[in-house]
Order: C-alpha cells, then structure tokens, then sequence
C-alpha cells in the first residue's frame, strides 16, 4: 500500500500507537492519544505537513486516503521475549519507571500496572495474570526496601525498545558491544531487530 504524500497545503491525518507529543525544531506541536492497535479505534490527529516526518520519526503513521492507517515500520516491530528472567526484569523496570511517574490512568482500580499499557511500552504481549504476578514480586522487593534483582541487559534491551532513530541505536549497540561493521548502513528496522536478536 503506497503512502499518501503530505500536501503542502493541507493537513496530514496520522495515528499513534501511543500517547506522545512532539515539537519540532521549527515550532510546530502536536499531541497524540494513544491507540494501541487492538484495543481501540485509532485517534486520528491532523498534523502540519511540517512535523510529519518527525512525528513519523517517533513512531506516529500516516492515514492514507481509504482511511487505512500506513503503518511505519518502526511502529511494528515487536520483541518476542519468552518468559524468562530477561522478560521479567525488562517489566520490572517498566514497573519502577510507572511507579515513579504515579499516573492513575496507567494502572487498574486495584493498583496494578494495565497489562495493555506495558504490552504496548514493551513491544510484546503481557497478560493480566502474568501482571499482577509480578507486580506482587515487585511490591514485596520495593516494599522491603530490596534492591531490584535484574538481569544486566534489561536496561539495554528496553533502551534499544525506547530508541526512536539509529543514532540512538548506534549508541546502546556500542555499550552492547557490537561491531560497526554489524550496523553501518542499516535503517531504524532493521539495526533495532538485529540489537534485539542478540537477546535472543
């Protein structure tokens, strides 16, 4: 599907997977809702023809004109984690990032993180159940005044997820140790599959 060209004299509709705003370097701002594919009709937002490329930069999509959202292949990458230690530690430090942001809207009536928002935080699926199981886990180590015991490449893999352009892959695969013959050339897609591969 062919993505429809900004006009210059009209505005853009485009979607996001989640609730962000972006200001560009020239002025311009817009704010998102979030609609993470699945669990809503997406929000459409008309966005300036001059931010286009940097909201699609942050993960935005532009509609084309059959109202079919033109998803960004930076948008669509998910990191199929098995359950394991690494999978449980990239959560908790979602957990702790949530906690300290103290945002209602981002947890269920009974206090715990919504599986839906960290699912679309991270990229893959995490159930209710599996949420609440370790939330209690995570409780009991705050709670006890426990440091958080963590795999070590936790912090890595979620700042390759949290990475929106390939300077700031280039920076995690340095810390991760990889060659710059393994990145040099690549696109946003493909350094971010290949850095979540070594996680594998």
């Amino acid at each position: 599907m062919a993505k429809s060209k900004p006009s210059a004299r009209k505005l853009v509709p485009m979607i996001s997977l989640k609730t962000m705003e972006v200001i560009s370097t020239l002025g311009h701002s817009v704010r998102f809702v979030g609609s993470p594919k699945g669990l809503a009709e997406p929000h459409i937002t008309n966005v300036h023809p001059a931010i286009v490329q940097e909201c699609l930069a942050k993960g935005a999509m532009v509609v084309d004109s059959g109202d079919q959202p033109f998803i960004d292949e930076n948008a669509k990458i998910k990191a199929a984690f098995a359950p394991g230690e690494l999978r449980t530690s990239i959560v908790f430090l979602v957990m702790q990032r949530m906690k300290e942001q103290n945002n209602a809207k981002l947890f269920t009536s009974g206090g715990i993180p919504k599986a839906e928002v960290v699912s679309q935080m991270l990229g893959f699926d995490v159930t209710d159940k599996e949420m609440k199981t370790l939330w209690q886990q995570f409780q009991s180590a705050v709670n006890g005044d426990k440091e958080l015991d963590v795999d070590p490449r936790a912090k890595l893999a979620l700042d390759v997820m949290d990475a929106a352009n390939v300077d700031e892959l280039k920076m995690v695969a340095s810390e991760m140790n990889v060659p710059t013959d393994e990145t040099d050339g690549l696109t946003t897609k493909d350094l971010k599959q290949l850095l979540l591969s070594k996680f594998a």
